[in-house]
């Protein structure tokens, strides 16, 4: 069961909440925004969090009282993050934004009679081919792929409130258009990491593909994506 279903459960049998049809709708008062403390008072409550509940999906929107400001948005389609969550960062009066609109889809299947490679290295792994004739995929944005790909991460605050961290190995394909796509979660860590990861390789989108006796070819790569706990 998700966390966030326990949390449900959970206020569902302490306090009220009202349902339309199939949609379940619960109110969690607090004194910080942090939600360390449910305030019993709702007039002396700070901070409410509104979750909203479907058979599949949840959505929870954080506001604070006292000027109704949306401080936080989240969404989750069968326990997975989904759709554009956001946070106001107070410094700068924006939201920051973190779009998880695609679908993610769990396999440690391989292809066959397909050439995989090892981005870090630009080598060939798998596939019968003539290295001599072989030109690996480049990234073609100003700095490294690791580079690029570290700085675009955000670090869920679900896994490090909780203390999780680990490596998140992704499949995806550079396409013979010169475009990065995700396949699939070859190995997962959890729902925030794993989705994190491939939001973010996702802006590393723009190559130069692989070249194979003077052809772009598509190739394939298994790349991991660590997160790790300071």
């Amino acid at each position: 069961m998700s966390i966030y279903k326990i949390i449900i459960l959970f206020i569902l049998l302490a306090l009220p909440s009202f349902s339309f049809g199939q949609e379940e709708i619960v109110e969690v008062h607090y004194m910080d925004k942090y939600k360390s403390k449910i305030s019993k008072n709702h007039k002396k409550s700070k901070f409410v969090e509104t979750i909203k509940s479907y058979p599949d999906s949840l959505s929870s929107e954080l506001r604070r009282v006292e000027d109704n400001l949306i401080l936080e948005q989240k969404n989750y389609k069968n326990d997975i993050p989904c759709g554009v969550w956001k946070y106001y960062n107070a410094k700068d009066k924006a939201y920051k934004e973190y779009n998880y609109n695609f679908r993610t889809e769990y396999s440690s299947a391989l292809l066959e009679e397909v050439v995989y490679v090892d981005l870090l290295k630009g080598e060939p792994i798998s596939g019968v081919i003539d290295k001599d004739e072989f030109s690996p995929p480049i990234f073609l944005d100003d700095t490294n792929m690791l580079k690029y790909l570290y700085g675009s991460i955000w670090y869920p605050s679900h896994a490090r409130e909780n203390g999780t961290d680990g490596t998140v190995s992704i499949h995806i394909k550079i396409s013979k258009l010169g475009y990065l796509e995700v396949i699939s979660v070859y190995k997962g860590v959890e729902p925030h990491l794993d989705v994190e990861s491939i939001r973010a390789l996702l802006l590393c989108k723009n190559w130069k593909p692989a070249i194979l006796n003077g052809e772009a070819i598509d190739t394939y790569s298994i790349f991991d994506v660590k997160f790790k706990l300071q």
